[in-house]
């Protein structure tokens, strides 16, 4: 399950939520992910490194982006490109009652996978939406320090430390 926290505008009284992490819907929502970047439809490099990296991984959690020119935020999957360190490993992994050389591919992999059995190809650097710049995630241990504007008034929300399991 994700970890969800509330923000609330004091100006405005808008409330938002950050969603991190992956829910039960994970292994379909990799998948959709693994078919759009094959299909080009994150650029072009990314669809080259799908194709040249056998058996490649993505981390496809949703993570916390903002952008320190116009304080836009929001929660996407990374989307960072990842190749087995030990192809014949991975290969050989189990997923239900096949292998992934049986499955042909590997359906889906956690963060925990992506630190015990790959490496980083290409990191994926987010665009903010609003202004062109490159976005920064915040890390887990930063989330309560970060300052994010309210999309609608643009005042600084107050985050509500309390946690919800999304999903």
């Amino acid at each position: 399950m994700g970890t969800g926290y509330e923000l609330t505008c004091n100006n405005c009284g808008n409330c938002y939520q950050v969603t991190l992490g992956v829910g039960f819907a994970f292994p379909r929502i990799y998948e959709n992910l693994i078919e759009a970047i094959e299909a080009g439809r994150f650029g072009e490099e990314w669809r080259e490194l799908a194709a040249q990296t056998d058996q490649f991984g993505i981390d496809a959690e949703d993570h916390l982006y903002r952008c320190d020119e116009c304080g836009y935020w929001e929660c996407a999957p990374s989307l960072s490109i990842y190749a087995p360190k030990d192809i014949e490993k991975v290969l050989n992994t189990q997923y239900g009652e096949k292998t992934v050389r049986e499955r042909g591919r590997v359906p889906y992999v956690t963060s925990e996978d992506l630190k015990a059995d790959y490496k980083l190809i290409k990191e994926r650097v987010h665009v903010c939406r609003r202004c062109g710049n490159d976005m920064h995630m915040i890390s887990s241990r930063g989330l309560f320090r970060a300052v994010l504007k309210c999309p609608d008034c643009g005042s600084r929300l107050e985050w509500n430390k309390a946690k919800f399991l999304w999903d």
